[in-house]
């Protein structure tokens, strides 16, 4: 994936690529250089609730409905 820097040094990241990195408006980056490439990563909460945040993901395609869900993690409802 390709991406220009504007005149004011600004990049899109490509949506495909922001989709399965998690990456949402107001998400925090990291830049820096190494090897004289330039590695950008997301920067590291101190907010257990916001690392936790998107790490149980389930596919905009997937119909199982929360409860659904979360039956299955919990091994189902008691009768």
């Amino acid at each position: 994936m390709e991406a220009t820097l504007s005149t004011k040094g600004q990049v899109v990241i490509p949506a495909a690529l922001r989709r399965r990195l998690g990456l949402v408006a107001g998400t925090q980056l990291v830049f820096r250089e190494e090897d004289g490439r330039l590695v950008v990563e997301k920067a590291q909460s101190d907010d257990p609730v916001g690392r936790a945040l998107g790490a149980a993901r389930v596919q905009a395609s997937d119909p199982t409905t929360t409860d659904a869900w979360m039956d299955e993690l919990r091994g189902g409802r008691e009768p």
